[in-house]
């Protein structure tokens, strides 16, 4: 039904006539339509679902203008449209970004430039996905306003900023080139300024294994000797620079693995500086338990995807990197990093257990529209 054409209409189904009567759109664009089979029954539809509409909003119609209230007004209307799980991340997300914020007051006295500076000022800061999930939730918030008569913003005049859109993905995949920059910062760096979060870092940028296999790791699941680490029950080859750095590490009693510092050169390759220093570790001794995770905190616990984004947005940022990168990013940078050395692709899927070749192929093909458009 064309928008505005408001009124009841009577249908002719082929078999049967019906009195037919279509309801304002909700602020989840959708329409309700309501049959009957006589025009004294569906003007009693009409009323009772405009009573049922009315009593909704006295339930859960804020007190007050502000924004935030508004915001928790909608989710509210939202239950049932939209699962529970969402509505809690959501709100989540709008609790850390939106509520509190300089735009969080009377939804009349908000301005387009307003709007315009905070989604200029969110771009900077969170991924573009999260601005165009805040934009999307105020934009039915205010028709939702605007239908209680509370405002009568036009949010059709606030525009996402298009920079991050042409500047930069906003999830980027390193060239070969930039991920041996980074590799190289990161081994030079050697966890000084970022502590534990740039180790796991660097052991996944050593290896190309995800977060969720790093975090899960043990000491038993490391033999030195042979230079490999057990991975899903099979073993996972390491390289010898890789090797080589983990003895380092667990040599200082950085990471809880049995090494003897007496039987090996002091650093490894690619941190010429470690090979000058004292052969006596000023690291506190760690008690080895080869069931304890070895990629942990000081605490014992392994740090959170938020804080390892956090570092990986800050190194990246100091070698002059695009925004964007991730630690998902950073293991489809390896792959390509991998093939860009002449590793084939049947190599990689035999390395990671992959069945499929277009686990591989699929990061391929990303690569490579990335370099196209961005």
């Amino acid at each position: 039904m064309r928008k505005g054409t408001k009124k009841i209409r009577k249908v002719f189904t082929g078999t049967q006539e019906y009195w037919v009567y279509d309801l304002d759109e909700d602020e989840f664009g959708k329409r309700k339509r309501l049959y009957a089979k006589t025009e004294g029954e569906l003007k009693q539809k009409i009323e009772q679902a405009e009573k049922e509409k009315r009593e909704k909003i006295a339930r859960y119609k804020p007190k007050t203008s502000l924004l935030s209230d508004y915001v928790r007004y909608y989710f509210k209307n939202a239950v049932g449209n939209i699962p529970s799980r969402e509505i809690k991340r959501l709100l989540k997300m709008f609790e850390k970004i939106v509520f509190g914020s300089e735009i969080d007051k009377d939804m009349n006295t908000i301005t387009t430039k307003e709007m315009q500076d905070f989604y200029a000022a969110l771009i900077e800061k969170y991924p573009y996905e999260s601005v165009q999930e805040i934009d999307k939730i105020l934009r039915k918030t205010y028709t939702l306003a605007n239908q209680d008569g509370v405002s009568n913003f036009n949010y059709d005049e606030v525009t996402l900023p298009e920079t991050e859109l042409k500047g930069t993905s906003t999830s980027y995949i390193l060239s070969p080139d930039e991920y041996e920059n980074l590799f190289s910062f990161c081994l030079a760096d050697n966890c000084t300024r970022y502590g534990r979060n740039e180790l796991i870092i660097i052991f996944l940028m050593f290896t190309g294994l995800k977060v969720s296999v790093i975090k899960s790791l043990t000491a038993k699941d490391f033999d030195l000797e042979k230079g490999y680490v057990i991975v899903k029950g099979k073993p996972f080859k390491l390289s010898e620079q890789c090797v080589n750095w983990l003895r380092w590490q667990a040599a200082n009693h950085i990471i809880p693995l049995q090494w003897d510092i007496e039987t090996e050169e002091y650093g490894f390759a690619g941190n010429e500086a470690g090979k000058k220093k004292e052969m006596e570790s000023t690291q506190p001794e760690l008690s080895y338990n080869p069931d304890a995770p070895v990629f942990v905190n000081s605490n014992g616990v392994f740090p959170t995807l938020q804080s390892l984004q956090s570092t990986i947005s800050a190194i990246t940022r100091r070698c002059g990197l695009p925004k964007g990168v991730t630690s998902k990013t950073l293991y489809k940078s390896y792959i390509i990093s991998e093939l860009s050395k002449g590793v084939s692709v049947e190599e990689l899927c035999e390395r990671f257990g992959y069945k499929n070749r277009r686990y591989i192929t699929d990061i391929q093909d990303e690569y490579e529209v990335q370099k196209i458009l961005f």
